[in-house]
């Protein structure tokens, strides 16, 4: 019992473990939109986006490009951490945590509860496959991350 409890933990931790944990979470195995599918994320800066702050915003543009808006929660615990964004209805989203690229400057520690805005594809149900997320939360999700603000 005490070997399996190690390895789980090791895996929570390490890259090959849960899709859904910071280290491992890889990106999308393609960002074009595909046929039958909604549209891609990848918006041009500066381009207008519904702005989701609750729930029923999020169940209103699911699976399109949106910008969501709430307070940044950086993961306090260690295994299975995710970086989070509380709504202003207190709906939590998980966001994905880069290792490099779109929002790692932004997703820090130092901007734990900062208002943020994140922008990409928040899925509440069902997420599609080509993400590739496992093991997930009851959450809503946030996938495609294509720009992260702090908001004012």
């Amino acid at each position: 019992m005490k070997i399996a409890v190690l390895v789980v933990g090791l895996a929570a931790c390490s890259p090959s473990g849960p899709k859904d944990s910071p280290m491992s979470t890889p990106p999308p195995k393609s960002t074009a939109a595909q046929p039958g599918s909604n549209a891609s994320a990848a918006v041009a800066p500066g381009t207008h986006l519904p702005i989701a702050r609750s729930l029923d915003d999020l169940r209103t543009h699911e699976g399109t490009p949106v910008q969501v808006e709430g307070t940044f929660q950086f993961p306090t615990e260690k295994a299975f951490a995710r970086n989070t964004l509380i709504l202003d209805d207190g709906t939590i989203v998980v966001l994905p945590r880069p290792s490099t690229g779109v929002g790692t400057a932004e997703l820090v520690e130092a901007n734990s509860g900062a208002r943020l805005a994140v922008r990409g594809l928040v899925y509440i149900g069902a997420i599609p496959e080509k993400y590739n997320i496992i093991g997930r939360t009851r959450d809503p999700y946030l996938v495609e991350l294509t720009a992260v603000e702090r908001v004012k």
